[in-house]
């Protein structure tokens, strides 16, 4: 909700003709006598915002979208005029003026004094409330209709995962296979980490696009705690199902947040998000495009056949990575052993984590699917099955005691991985005898001794 007292301060410092006027842009019932009580009412309201939206120019729809918390007269100089020397208020009275005219008035903008700041100026602040937030359309001009389907043209994404590299060490931020393992910047293969870094990617493609420009604006105080790539894919996730942008369309966006004297290369921007699986594409006698996001499809509820992506051949498990869905290369990193064999990937089941982590598998369509041509997985499955809910008793476990928190913390990524280790109450853990030499090696690597007690 919005806040009262941010509204009870505002009824303070504007005019009854102030508030007359934002009622009526808000298609509000103006009143001889509009109390406080009364204003905080219909203030708090949606009603009218659509309409005053609409009655706003672009740039001012943009820097709202753009808008995190309150902030003062000085955040509307990147699309009003003011001037550039003088105290405070000489430098934003003008720029107050039309703040108070085109967006406080209409019934838009919160306005409040607040109580500290050395000038009267500089004490009041200007809130977008987030209730409203949701009236505001997509923030560009241009904008196409079409009902064409938009292609995902996601090549530097599946550039990303098909180059498989071969060094570990010199695998920063790319795919690998260790052990078995797909792994991604130090872990097996997820979602959140390969989105965390190709929004890394675009952020730094469009910072240093705007960069390259002759008249690169450096604006701290605005724009510190800005992220870009957010704010940007959020306003074209805006667009209607019928609606396209191109490269004129953010022209006016990327004017407000870098200046109007900026070089930046709109189509390279829209290109890179596209190749990093943000936008698809349409060509009609240029390209437009659409929010898209390539990463986030899933699979199991869109009908898309395993088949696709996934040959069985020759007894062997086949994974095409410029086909397979984000989502399901995930859940295979979860429970398969990859391998490479002439640009080849192959996987298959591994079955040292199947037991683990079989109920939290058992029901993918994915792990299903193998059952369908692998015997020896069908066999598993009957054995897993068959031993539920009963207590078994094994010849092959060892246990060890662990009190120690670093080793205690490089077991639990080691278990993450793929490592066969149970934890039990006291510090104790257990472990299959074919396991010991990959701890040994994990707690001797730390600096601890093994001791070893016959019993």
């Amino acid at each position: 909700m919005i806040n009262d007292w941010d509204l009870e301060k505002m009824y303070e410092l504007v005019s009854m003709t102030d508030i007359k006027t934002m009622f009526k842009h808000r298609n509000l019932p103006v009143n001889k006598e509009i109390t406080q009580e009364t204003f905080l009412k219909f203030l708090q309201s949606s009603v009218g915002v659509k309409k005053a939206l609409s009655e706003i120019t672009l740039k001012e729809k943009v820097s709202l979208f753009l808008m995190g918390r309150d902030k003062d007269v000085s955040y509307f100089s990147n699309i009003y005029e003011s001037d550039h020397y003088g105290t405070f208020t000489n430098q934003y009275k003008d720029t107050y003026r039309l703040v108070i005219q085109n967006l406080v008035r209409k019934g838009i903008l919160i306005a409040f004094e607040e109580n500290y700041g050395k000038s009267k100026l500089e004490r009041i602040h200007f809130d977008f409330p987030s209730e409203f937030k949701k009236f505001l359309p997509a923030p560009f001009d241009n904008i196409k209709e079409s009902d064409k389907q938009p292609q995902i043209e996601d090549s530097l994404l599946r550039k990303k995962i098909g180059r498989i590299i071969k060094n570990p060490t010199q695998a920063k931020n790319s795919v690998y296979i260790k052990d078995g393992k797909l792994e991604f910047c130090g872990n097996l293969f997820d979602v959140e980490r390969f989105n965390k870094w190709r929004k890394e990617e675009l952020e730094r493609f469009i910072l240093k696009e705007n960069k390259k420009s002759k008249n690169y604006r450096v604006n701290k105080k605005f724009w510190e705690d800005l992220d870009i790539t957010k704010i940007f894919l959020n306003a074209v996730a805006k667009l209607k199902k019928s609606q396209f942008i191109f490269a004129k369309s953010i022209k006016v966006f990327l004017q407000v947040i870098f200046g109007e004297n900026n070089a930046i290369d709109l189509w390279a921007i829209l290109d890179q998000a596209a190749a990093l699986g943000y936008l698809g594409k349409i060509k009609d006698g240029e390209n437009y495009y659409q929010y898209k996001d390539s990463v986030s499809i899933a699979y199991e509820s869109e009908n898309i056949a395993i088949e696709e992506f996934l040959i069985f051949e020759n007894n062997t498990f086949r994974l095409l990575m410029d086909k397979v869905p984000y989502a399901a290369l995930e859940d295979l990193a979860s429970f398969c052993l990859f391998s490479s064999e002439k640009k080849n990937i192959l996987i298959d089941i591994d079955y040292r984590v199947l037991v683990k982590r079989y109920d939290g598998i058992k029901d993918k369509k994915i792990f299903q699917w193998f059952g369908k041509y692998s015997l020896e997985l069908k066999k598993r499955i009957k054995e897993i099955e068959n031993k539920k809910d009963k207590i078994l008793l094994h010849n092959n476990l060892l246990f060890a005691k662990v009190n120690n928190f670093t080793i205690k913390a490089l077991l639990t990524k080691n278990c993450r991985n793929g490592g066969n280790i149970l934890f039990l109450e006291d510090d104790y853990i257990a472990f299959p005898k074919d396991e010991v030499n990959n701890i040994e090696k994990i707690v001797k690597k730390a600096g601890f001794a093994v001791k070893e007690i016959n019993l």
